[in-house]
């Protein structure tokens, strides 16, 4: 597992290679940067995401704690993640482009700030029978 601390990673472009599965980022900031359909599997500390694209990302076990995102496209997939005193600040989280709902299933939300965002927060599919 890769291990980045105290990093800044700034206006990294769309295939600018950043690798969200199998790591851990503690104090970082991510400024500007393109990771639209990121795959994200990491552990993220004391981390702020600024104008960040995450827009058609799959989320999946992510965990997030006492981070900030700030202006940022949300409008992914999370998927049994968990975000623990975050704050979202005028983030992105409704329909993606094609219509479709952003959808945060089976998601841990815990002492969050929301300033002008809405999670888009889900039940388990499971107990509705969906698989």
């Amino acid at each position: 597992m890769k291990h980045f601390v105290g990093r800044t990673f700034s206006k990294v472009p769309q295939d600018g290679g950043l690798n969200y599965e199998n790591a851990v980022f503690v104090d970082c900031l991510f400024d500007g940067c393109g990771s639209a359909g990121a795959q994200i599997e990491a552990v993220f500390v004391d981390c702020v995401f600024r104008d960040h694209d995450w827009y058609w990302c799959v989320g999946h076990s992510a965990v997030f704690v006492r981070r900030t995102f700030e202006s940022s496209d949300l409008r992914g997939a999370f998927f049994t993640s968990s975000f623990i005193q975050c704050r979202f600040v005028r983030c992105q989280t409704g329909s993606d482009h094609l219509g479709g709902t952003t959808e945060w299933e089976d998601c841990q939300v815990s002492d969050c700030v929301l300033e002008e965002t809405v999670l888009p927060l889900v039940k388990s599919r499971k107990e509705d029978g969906w698989y």
